[in-house]
């Protein structure tokens, strides 16, 4: 084996979340490949 034929790895989607600001994050995407819209919700609070 070559070490190119051991390193080499699938490649993944990339991701983007643009926020209503216009900031841009990209990242990669996990799950279905296509395309959604929603909201995100963070919640700061500490549970205990």
């Amino acid at each position: 084996m070559t070490p190119l034929q051991g390193s080499w790895v699938e490649p993944r989607p990339t991701a983007l979340l643009v926020l209503a600001d216009g900031t841009v994050i990209e990242g990669f995407g996990i799950g279905a490949l296509g395309e959604a819209s929603g909201e995100v919700c963070f919640n700061t609070a500490m549970t205990g």
